[in-house]
């Protein structure tokens, strides 16, 4: 055995725990991947705040009691949330309470599917800086979703978000609001007349307790392939509309707009 000399050997150590260290940190770096996967995804067990990119997955149903605040809220960019077919609940029987079930604020590449939202005052809203024009709220998409009883709105856009979707969703008993600074019950409502609004059915929409002919199914965005019922306003204030169905629906089409044909 040939010995190491001592200069040798003190050189040595310190490369060794430098590619013990490039080690760890390309096992930490491997296992955040991991995690950000729909096969290792990060759980979800309760209200809860997402700061971090990654893949999220509800493990059960949640229930909210509290009057106000959001059941989720998403802090970061390029988040996908499965809700696993779970659900999130607020507060049931509080008419006047103001709990949204899931918010954003300025955030983009967002995924919201698979589940449902109960009994919230907004069921989903993403939002952002209107002027000047925002970056970052952008590229969202809630799809195969169902929002039910929500006081106010079922989901809510209210400033622009340049790519983003809403498709294969459900509404149903969305509005009766008793908050005075509430006028309308909308099912859908988006500021952005770019927004795709495809394949949804929404079914009973009430407006709010103080104008009770202000329920809207949509509102907003470009509207196509939806089934509306039982409700004033069907689609209104859409740049664009195309083979969407109503029924029950004291005003099927308004505010303008460019209608694509094969509306009824």
């Amino acid at each position: 055995m040939i010995p190491i000399k001592p200069q040798l050997m003190t050189t040595l150590l310190p490369n060794v725990r430098r590619s013990r260290m490039m080690i760890l940190i390309l096992l930490a770096i491997t296992s955040s991947l991991r995690a950000q996967s729909p096969q290792n995804p990060l759980p979800i067990t309760g209200p809860t705040t997402i700061t971090q990119p990654g893949y999220y997955r509800l493990t059960k149903n949640i229930t909210f009691t509290a009057a106000s605040g959001n059941i989720i809220t998403v802090k970061a960019s390029n988040v996908t949330i499965d809700f696993n077919k779970f659900h999130i609940r607020g507060p049931a029987t509080n008419t006047s309470q103001s709990v949204i079930g899931v918010y954003g604020n300025e955030v983009g590449n967002l995924t919201i599917r698979n589940g449902a939202v109960l009994y919230c005052d907004v069921g989903i809203e993403l939002t952002g800086i209107e002027d000047p024009p925002n970056t970052h709220n952008t590229n969202n998409t809630i799809d195969n979703m169902r929002i039910s009883h929500c006081l106010s709105d079922g989901i809510f856009f209210p400033h622009t978000s340049p790519a983003s979707v809403i498709s294969n969703c459900q509404f149903s008993q969305i509005g009766g609001s008793t908050k005075t600074d509430v006028i309308a019950g909308l099912a859908i409502y988006s500021l952005d007349f770019s927004l795709l609004i495809k394949d949804n059915i929404i079914h009973s929409v009430k407006g709010a307790a103080s104008s009770t002919d202000q329920s809207y199914g949509i509102y907003g965005g470009i509207a196509v392939r939806n089934t509306i019922s039982y409700c004033h306003f069907g689609v209104a204030g859409s740049s664009k509309y195309q083979n969407n169905l109503t029924y029950a629906v004291s005003v099927p089409f308004s505010g303008g707009g460019t209608d694509a044909g094969g509306n009824y």
